[in-house]
């Protein structure tokens, strides 16, 4: 009998053992890890702009590099392409003109305009997002900038969104999308060209792929004009425009 309740006794104090440990566990868990849905809200901002904005961008990335710097291109057409001037002289004899002198400059405000309402329908699907998720929602803001670097294209949006729920709160004061592209770098050699062009109406692109393998530049003279195509030979980027100056009767 002395045995059987000793038995007994040790049972209980290890099921409390056992219960006292799973109880530590919880509340370490509790206290280590975020709690849901602050977490959840910022995996879904960084999620949805991620996908709805840098799809937009992409889209937008890859018009600019077959159009030189622009959405719609405008310029001349060879072989059922139109390719866009970025230097050009309509007179003879005379070097060509640099059309856009902030080549930079002209694409970043080309891309804002191009994904504007992209942008905006975007961050509506964000708050809608949220709601779904039981949040209450108070947004404010929605412009944002491009920023064309020499490897990156970024958008920086500057919305500001406070959430609710139940005791919880969370804010975002701004968003960043980015994607991966050559377009900076590919637009800098596109202005090494103009330079050259509207100066000495020539650019030894032979010579300049010598000194930077990386590029593969093809020149093609057609009509009273030339045409450029500037690849980057690992990322497979290519920037094109066109060239007028220096035209011969």
């Amino acid at each position: 009998m002395g045995i059987e309740m000793k038995n007994k006794q040790g049972q209980i104090t290890l099921f409390i053992i056992i219960a006292i440990i799973i109880v530590a566990g919880i509340i370490v868990l509790f206290l280590v890890l975020p709690s849901g849905p602050s977490g959840n809200a910022s995996q879904v901002s960084n999620q949805l702009l991620d996908k709805c904005v840098g799809d937009a961008l992409r889209d937008s990335i890859e018009k600019i590099l077959m159009n030189g710097g622009f959405a719609e291109p405008n310029g001349i057409l060879y072989k059922d392409e139109e390719y866009t001037y970025l230097c050009y002289q309509e007179n003879y004899f005379l070097p060509c003109v640099n059309q856009y002198p902030d080549l930079i400059g002209s694409i970043e405000d080309e891309i804002k305009a191009d994904i504007e309402d992209d942008v905006a329908r975007c961050l509506i699907e964000l708050d809608n997002e949220f709601r779904n998720q039981g949040w209450e929602v108070a947004s404010s803001g929605g412009d944002f900038e491009v920023e064309v670097m020499p490897e990156n294209v970024f958008v920086d949006i500057d919305r500001n969104v406070q959430l609710r729920k139940g005791g919880e709160s969370q804010e975002f004061d701004g968003f960043e999308v980015q994607r991966k592209s050559d377009l900076g770098d590919l637009t800098l050699v596109a202005i090494n060209i103009i330079e050259d062009e509207s100066q000495t109406c020539n650019f030894d692109y032979n010579s300049y792929m010598i000194l930077n393998p990386e590029y593969d530049i093809k020149s093609i003279t057609y009509r009273d004009s030339e045409i450029y195509k500037i690849k980057n030979r690992q990322s497979q980027d290519e920037f094109r425009f066109a060239v007028r100056g220096c035209v011969i009767l």
